[in-house]
């Protein structure tokens, strides 16, 4: 069943996009992985943009394989069909471009951390050489620059800057292996667009019949004995809201780079000062 990999799938999509991709992404695949199937129209509905702006999105997306994109006829309400650009995601095949990814910038990065170890700086003339090439510039058993003759010295500031930026991208990387080896547990068809659609409504129709179950179990749990004694009416649980209290409670507040302002009154200068997780919240109350 689907259900058993499409969790774990989510789970490193949605990192993979957070760490390696802008919040613009961010957002647009989160509302992809949970609707599915998303038409250029619903897109850009969610997101509040243009086709222009969103086209410029998703590119990079597709490019990089990680969205699968279509042209299919829809029929209209009035029977008409129209030619619209679908969206949806392949999961076999992202998990197969993601371990490719991550494989090739592991290699990066150990081939970076062997080249960085053997690198020898002149101070003086500011160049740098690899140990085999200095081995060729020895007096004295001491590395000289063959252009001042000045003491050639390891790159260790340099070492250093790169080894912790080394370090915590390969934090990074590390849990992204342990995302794929969890994936990896699981046997994950490539579906197509008509599979995809089909997945779609199976979800919605398991969705709607739970909650269908649980309206119905919170109205058992809600049926209670009539009181007859008017004196044990409680008057306060019937209190009307004031007109200031219901106008206070329909104001929605974002943060914009920690600060809260209404969400009706944010500009897209606004937008561009919000942290990524401000960001995401933001789209998310607009779909409210």
């Amino acid at each position: 069943m689907a259900v058993e990999y499409e969790k774990k799938m989510h789970q490193l999509i949605t990192y993979v996009i957070k760490v390696f991709y802008s919040p613009q992404h961010s957002v647009f695949m989160s509302f992809l992985l949970e609707k599915t199937i998303l038409t250029e129209e619903e897109c850009c509905r969610l997101m509040k943009l243009l086709n222009r702006e969103f086209n410029k999105i998703v590119m990079r997306l597709r490019e990089d394989k990680l969205i699968r994109v279509e042209q299919k006829l829809h029929t209209t309400s009035v029977g008409k069909d129209e030619l619209k650009t679908v969206y949806y995601i392949n999961y076999a095949e992202v998990r197969d471009v993601i371990k490719y990814k991550i494989m090739k910038m592991n290699n990066l990065v150990e081939k970076s951390n062997r080249v960085k170890e053997d690198m020898l700086k002149c101070i003086i003339c500011d160049k740098t050489y690899s140990m085999l090439d200095a081995q060729a510039f020895v007096e004295d058993f001491v590395f000289k620059c063959p252009i001042c003759k000045n003491e050639l010295l390891e790159c260790t500031v340099q070492n250093e800057r790169n080894g912790i930026d080394n370090r915590t991208f390969i934090n990074k990387l590390e849990y992204l292996i342990r995302l794929l080896k969890a994936v990896d547990q699981y046997k994950i068809p490539n579906m197509d667009y008509f599979q995809m659609k089909n997945l779609k409504a199976q979800k919605s129709k398991t969705t709607e019949e739970t909650a269908v179950q649980e309206a119905e179990e919170k109205e058992i749990e809600e049926v209670e004995p009539v009181q007859n004694d008017s004196e044990e009416f409680d008057v306060k649980e019937n209190k009307v809201p004031s007109p200031i209290e219901k106008k206070t409670s329909e104001i929605v507040y974002v943060t914009v780079n920690g600060i809260e302002k209404d969400i009706d009154k944010i500009t897209e200068e606004d937008k561009e000062k919000m942290t990524e997780d401000e960001y995401v919240a933001y789209y998310e109350k607009c779909g409210m």
